[in-house]
């Protein structure tokens, strides 16, 4: 295969640029005295095995903690069981939020036990479908470390007004 210098650079160029969106890093995020750090202490907070009717159901093994515009901190766990009926933490800190009139989501973490947990898909297009402005959404990968909601949710489903 053969490349011109030029052909090269431009890939190169595209590569770094895609990577640079994706590799976002900011070492510290605090707003109004809240940290990416205090949201997953809060989270860690109601993170638990909570008991329900069968051993083979599961609630609380991922905790989730919002940060809204209005710098109100809201959580919420997940609930696993039978005919994929539960929902996941974000979910749950969501309805959460919505319950006090906020829907503008400032930064979000999820936890379990061991790691931090990125959103699935359902939740990231839920975040956007509840605000718009959530697009701008930090998600925080690590405690260092967030990607915006943007960045993991390039393809997202915008309904076709008019």
């Amino acid at each position: 295969m053969y490349f011109t210098v030029r052909t090269l650079f431009s890939s190169l160029l595209k590569q770094y640029e895609y990577f640079a969106i994706l590799t976002r890093v900011e070492l510290y995020i605090q707003r109004d005295g809240v940290s990416a750090r205090k949201l997953i202490e809060e989270a860690h907070k109601i993170l638990g095995e909570y008991k329900l009717s069968s051993d083979n159901y599961s609630a609380g093994s991922v905790a989730a903690s919002l940060l809204t515009s209005q710098g109100n901190v809201y959580t919420g766990i997940n609930i696993d069981i039978a005919c994929g009926i539960g929902f996941c933490a974000e979910h749950s800190a969501i309805a959460e939020m919505l319950k006090h009139r906020e829907t503008e989501v400032e930064m979000i973490v999820a936890v379990s036990s061991d790691s931090i947990r990125p959103p699935c898909g359902r939740c990231r297009e839920l975040l956007f479908q509840v605000d718009a402005k959530n697009i701008h959404t930090k998600v925080y990968l690590s405690e260092k470390k967030y990607m915006t909601l943007n960045a993991l949710l390039p393809n997202r489903w915008e309904p076709k007004l008019g």
